[in-house]
């Protein structure tokens, strides 16, 4: 039943994005895919072009498993500022929140089923801006077949833990909704709410980060061949796994690490589900039944 919903989900979610694009209009529909079209493959070349001259540039001074950390560490800051926006849309702003709540459906299956498309909007970006550098990035170094296993499975675990705890924020924060007068308001309101927040919360973490380094330990990790990605990995709770899960070198030593990812994710994803089932539906009836659009 999950996975129906989330097909039904995601069905709506293109759908109204067809209709702010007015993509259901014949006539211009062929110029807009293909003006589309052109665009993505700008993007692609830009983030082709950018990659390689990174890459390049890293291997000059023996930092280029630095690019690894970095591109992992725009995956995550993208998802969390991506999430804040479609989190907020597809959990409370879609046409169908009427028709599914009468339904005899169990709370857990709607909100895995929105989160599961939220996780698939992501998975979407990521392909731009994860996937593609990475993949020049084992081009260029010779990589073996394990790192691009990894590089994919890390790409599909990595967005799930930023994902699910900017939407855990937004239920808390949408709990709210029932006592506001205009919807519409509120959801700019709790928008920027979320924002400082992720944006304090990526400060305190940079900090902590930057504390423990002293300038002695920054001028050695400098002095020394690919050290430098170490400084990224305690950026976010699971970069570190992630980060040894694809530099392995070894197969085993790799899937312990990325067993490692999984285990926290899913722990995370737990916990947000059971947060979830007492939190959400108060926004959501909330936000229909209460105050003005």
């Amino acid at each position: 039943m999950t996975l129906l919903l989330t097909k039904i989900f995601l069905k709506s979610s293109i759908q109204k994005m067809g209709d702010q694009y007015d993509l259901a209009n014949k006539k211009g529909f062929k110029t807009k895919l293909t003006l589309y079209g052109i665009l993505i493959l700008y993007l692609l070349a830009v983030v082709a072009l950018l990659s390689y001259g990174l890459i390049d540039n890293f291997k000059s001074i023996n930092q280029e498993t630095t690019f690894i950390g970095l591109i992992l560490v725009l995956v995550t800051g993208v998802t969390l500022i991506q999430t804040i926006f479609s989190s907020i849309n597809l959990l409370y702003f879609t046409k169908d929140t009427e028709a599914i709540l009468p339904l005899p459906l169990k709370p857990h299956q709607i909100i895995l089923a929105r989160t599961n498309v939220i996780i698939l909007v992501g998975y979407i970006v990521n392909i731009i801006i994860g996937l593609i550098p990475l993949v020049i990035y084992g081009i260029m170094l010779n990589c073996g077949v394990w790192y691009y296993i990894s590089v994919v499975l890390t790409l599909l675990i990595l967005p799930i833990l930023p994902i699910v705890l900017v939407s855990l924020l937004v239920m808390i924060i949408m709990s709210f909704s029932k006592i506001t007068k205009n919807r519409n308001r509120f959801q700019l309101f709790a928008t920027i709410i979320v924002i400082a927040l992720v944006i304090a919360f990526s400060i305190f973490i940079t900090k902590i980060e930057g504390d423990t380094i002293t300038d002695e330990q920054m001028t050695q990790m400098l002095s020394q061949a690919n050290s430098m990605v170490d400084i990224i990995k305690g950026y976010f709770p699971t970069l570190q796994y992630a980060i040894d899960a694809v530099l392995s070198s070894s197969i085993v030593s790799g899937l312990i690490e990325f067993l490692k990812l999984i285990g926290f994710t899913a722990i995370a994803y737990l916990l947000y589900v059971l947060l979830a089932q007492k939190l959400y539906f108060k926004g959501l009836i909330g936000n229909l039944y209460s105050g003005s659009k």
